[in-house]
């Protein structure tokens, strides 16, 4: 095959050496006492990187494709999957690679008996059943895939994407069959007027008869796999909902009817089994389920009074099912059903999220107009809020309605205070809601003092803590800028943040990045004031004193170096370097600044005291 490749032009003798010695190098290695995978990844990069610039040289040298080494490359990287999956058989994702490798490479024999040796060493394997499946049905063979499927699910009757796929693999095998008869002419789009069929008209009319008759046009065999399914699975809220959705997926295609049948009928069984009716991921995936259905807006219908017909009224069409579309309307008396039947926190949160993503997609829809907000966007705020705002609730009663995602949606789509304050009883330990309303503060006043307190007494810091930084930095700032606090008053603020995060933090790492944070926008600030030079060694010394943390982390001193470079005397920055040093003695950078800071600062005894000193400490290190 090398030699094949140097005759016609595509390799040189001197390259061709060079692959025959490589391959004879991988060779060696595979025939050690130890064998490790990565060699025989490594030879398979190999072959397939040399494959790929045989390609290319073939190609620009317009070299025809025959020859020795036509199938050289695929069949050597093929035997060296081979060898590797006969010597890792416990390997799954070994496999899966060789088998992807033979259906990409077209090699069909070497995949069916890949797939087939796999099987028989993971029966239990899904994702190689669902593989087998749907290699079989790509090749156009459905009985295979089907019987492999079945198979598959004798083995694994309780695993549930098994049946998923093989539930989805039944509907792209009706949608392709029925799309091709629309291709051909025999059968019509579901809605469209008769017309002429294309052949003989008496033998087109008994061929589409017979199939719309046939239980796979009915959708009778779906039904069949469903009940075969819930038979094996049967009380699995989310296994239901997967199956709809499965469904749901063929809405907009040639099988429309067939696929919203078998959806209705899921979601209609479920109601006939108390303990899955009673869960709100039920009422949840119900309420989806119309959404999807029906997508079209009706939005024609003025509002009108009440009209008598005979003695009896009408009530009027209302705004907000003007507004919204029939899908959506749908979908909201999905939800206040839900409520009504089994009302639960985790439900109200899903009809929330619901109304919160149709505001959304109607805001952004609406980014550029100019006109203000639309009637469905109010109409879906006043949702939002009749849902999740109880005025006259009680604290307690109020606990168990909402969840934590129902308040942060609450915040999000009203600013008003009074919607965190309302969010924060519910929640008074949950800092994102806090964070929230800070950001809307513009300056500290005594409203916003109290508030800030109040929250500084209620959150608790989460693993990360960037909810309570952003607060503390918000109150700092704000501070700061206050015609009323002193420099006094703004240090005791920053000392009274760094004993909190003190106290609260969870994680080393997140303390010393917090205060760092925070050490750092004191030093900016105190650096930017009219005499940095008078007020960053005071600060320094201050903070210092607070003895909180005990040793200040090696990242303080560094922000506070980087601030007052060349702002405050070179006496003062030497106290710095020595209570640095001293803190940290091993920290290589501390040394090496205090070093240069002497070379450029310093005599040349003072530089010599301090590489004596760095020496000493460091010489192990």
């Amino acid at each position: 095959e090398l030699e094949d490749l140097e005759d016609k032009g595509i390799m040189t003798r001197k390259e061709v050496g060079g692959i025959a010695g490589k391959r004879r190098d991988f060779e060696y290695l595979l025939q050690r006492t130890t064998v490790k995978l990565v060699d025989y990844k490594r030879y398979i990069e190999f072959e397939k990187n040399l494959a790929r610039l045989v390609e290319k040289r073939r190609k620009r040298l317009s070299v025809k494709k025959d020859g020795k080494y036509r199938h050289g490359p695929k069949r050597q990287i093929c035997h060296i999957y081979n060898r590797a999956v006969t010597k890792f058989s416990g390997n799954t994702d070994l496999w899966m690679e060789a088998i992807q490798n033979a259906v990409d490479t077209k090699s069909t024999n070497i995949a069916s008996k890949l797939i087939g040796r796999a099987l028989q060493i993971f029966p239990r394997n899904e994702n190689l059943w669902i593989f087998a499946g749907g290699n079989e049905f790509e090749k156009g063979d459905m009985s295979a895939a089907r019987a492999m499927m079945q198979r598959g699910l004798r083995l694994n009757k309780t695993k549930q994407r098994m049946w998923e796929e093989y539930f989805r693999l039944e509907f792209r095998y009706l949608h392709k069959l029925r799309a091709r008869r629309i291709v051909l002419g025999i059968d019509k789009e579901e809605g469209e007027s008769k017309t002429e069929s294309k052949g003989d008209g008496s033998d087109a009319e008994e061929d589409t008869e017979k199939f719309k008759n046939s239980i796979l046009y009915k959708g009778t065999l779906l039904k069949i796999v469903y009940e075969k399914a819930i038979e094996a699975i049967p009380e699995d809220i989310t296994f239901r909902a997967n199956l709809a959705e499965v469904a749901a997926s063929f809405f907009d295609s040639p099988i429309k009817l067939v696929a919203t049948d078998i959806a209705r009928t899921i979601w209609s069984d479920i109601e006939s089994v108390p303990t899955l009716v009673s869960s709100p991921e039920y009422w949840n995936g119900r309420a989806l389920f119309e959404l999807k259905y029906d997508q079209s807006v009706d939005t024609a219908q003025p509002v009108k009074k009440k009209q008598k017909v005979g003695k009896k009224e009408i009530e009027p069409v209302s705004e907000e099912n003007v507004a919204l579309s029939r899908g959506e309307i749908k979908a909201q008396k999905v939800f206040l059903n839900g409520l009504e039947v089994a009302e639960s926190a985790k439900l109200r949160e899903y009809a929330a999220d619901f109304y919160f993503s149709r505001l959304n997609k109607e805001l952004s829809k609406n980014k550029g107009n100019k006109g203000g907000e639309t009637k469905k966007a109010a109409v879906l705020r006043e949702c939002i809020e009749k849902l999740l705002y109880f005025k006259d609730g009680d604290l307690i009663e109020l606990k168990g309605k909402l969840t934590a995602r129902s308040c942060e949606i609450l915040c999000k789509v009203f600013s008003g205070s009074k919607y965190l304050d309302y969010s924060l009883k519910v929640h008074d330990s949950n800092s994102k809601f806090a964070s929230i309303l800070v950001s809307g503060f513009k300056s500290l006043t005594k409203e916003n003092e109290s508030a800030f307190q109040r929250f500084f007494e209620r959150i608790s810091l989460k693993d990360d803590g960037l909810d309570s930084l952003e607060i503390w930095l918000k109150y700092l700032e704000l501070s700061i800028e206050s015609d009323t606090c002193t420099y006094d008053d703004v240090m005791k603020r920053y000392k009274q943040c760094t004993i909190w995060f003190v106290k609260h933090a969870k994680k080393t790492a997140t303390l010393q990045r917090n205060l760092q944070l925070v050490f750092a926008a004191l030093f900016l600030w105190v650096s930017q004031s009219d005499s940095p030079g008078e007020y960053l060694p005071r600060a320094f010394r201050q903070v210092l004193s607070w003895g909180i943390p005990p040793v200040l982390p090696v990242n303080c001193f560094l922000e506070y170096l980087n601030a007052a470079a060349s702002k405050i005397s070179p006496d003062d920055l030497r106290f710095v370097f020595d209570k640095a040093t001293e803190s940290h003695p091993t920290n290589k950078e501390l040394w090496t600044k205090y070093l240069e800071f002497e070379r450029t600062t310093g005599s040349i005894k003072d530089e010599r005291r301090i590489l004596l000193r760095a020496g000493h400490i460091l010489e192990n290190k």
